[in-house]
């Protein structure tokens, strides 16, 4: 008796009902990758921005020129700031505010620091020292990298006015600094309206762009994400691909810092005398990144731009490499401006 084989047509509807799972599956998974890096992503910039700075030097206060220890509010908030105000012999030449790099304090030198305020001072400078927020003995969780800070250098302004009675500010700044010393210019009006002047409390001193005189910069970057990139560079994947791509725009959005983040446009606008100073070679930011804030600053501006450079390998050390150099061309600098 001969068999009959019969064959069955696929299921068709089977195979349709496990593609959508399958899609749904390959979805979650894509989900929780992105999710996993996002999570990452702010855990990166949470751990950079909260990272500690050096120690607090308490000896230190004991080899400084004399100077007032001031506590001080940043712009818009009740963050406690510390600073030391010292204040000038001879004449009145200017108000110089001292602005470290993101990690450092106010003694950017170590002890050697106390130097650079005795030259100052006695040329004629005040000098308020401050630490930024996070920094020394200021409170505050987390640093910026001057998106936040340039609030802090327009509390330090309010205050140094107040002490003094002179505006004529002359921003010093190092490092990450610098970005936080222009954007405290950039945030400032070119003039005050009647209006305004009518609705100031008494004390309030009513700064301008006009009340900035002059830079001195050390180290300067192109682009202020660049200090930022550096506190991330290794070799890993991510850290090159992924996390210096976005940590330094989430950095300058969680401290609602000002859109910016290429400084040479900010430079090229500043009418005042700008003195600018690095090493060469520089072993950490490298040479692109700075020379393209100088050569930008000194075609524009050639007249008020003075730049100089320590010839010692090294990294915001200038002023240690070369004393004697990083002096003498400081004072040759004010002594034609101020």
């Amino acid at each position: 008796m001969r068999k009959e084989f019969k064959i069955y047509p696929q299921n068709k509807n089977r195979t349709k009902k496990i593609w959508p799972k399958i899609l749904l599956l390959v979805l979650i998974l894509f989900l929780l990758l992105v999710a996993g890096l996002v999570v990452s992503l702010f855990q990166a910039s949470n751990s950079l921005m909260n990272k500690p700075g050096k120690e607090y030097n308490p000896i230190a206060s004991h080899l400084m020129p004399r100077y007032e220890q001031l506590i001080f509010n940043p712009q818009k908030s009740d963050l406690p700031l510390y600073g030391w105000y010292f204040p000038h012999n001879d004449n009145f030449r200017g108000n110089v505010i001292f602005i470290h790099h993101n990690g450092a304090d106010k003694l950017q030198y170590d002890l050697d620091t106390a130097d650079l305020f005795s030259f100052l001072v006695n040329e004629g400078f005040n000098v308020f020292a401050i630490d930024l927020r996070h920094s020394g003995q200021s409170g505050g969780k987390s640093s910026a990298y001057g998106y936040a800070e340039y609030r802090d250098i327009l509390g330090a302004m309010n205050i140094m006015y107040k002490m003094s009675g002179r505006k004529d500010f002359i921003l010093y700044g190092i490092g990450s600094g610098t970005s936080a010393s222009l954007f405290a210019w950039e945030s400032l009006p070119e003039m005050i309206s009647e209006k305004e002047k009518e609705e100031a409390r008494p004390d309030d001193p009513l700064l301008t762009k006009q009340d900035i005189v002059g830079f001195i910069l050390d180290t300067p970057p192109a682009s202020a994400y660049d200090y930022i990139r550096l506190d991330l560079q290794d070799n890993s994947f991510l850290q090159k691909n992924f996390y210096s791509r976005f940590i330094p725009d989430i950095v300058r959005l969680s401290s609602n810092g000002p859109d910016i983040n290429n400084l040479i446009p900010l430079v090229s606008h500043v009418e005042v005398p700008v003195m600018i100073t690095r090493n060469i070679p520089d072993t950490v930011l490298g040479q692109v990144s700075c020379d393209a804030f100088i050569s930008e600053c000194v075609r524009i501006k050639p007249e008020t731009s003075f730049v100089t450079e320590t010839s010692a390998a090294g990294h915001l050390d200038g002023f240690l490499k070369d004393k004697q150099d990083y002096l003498d061309d400081l004072e040759y600098f004010l002594d034609i401006w101020f």
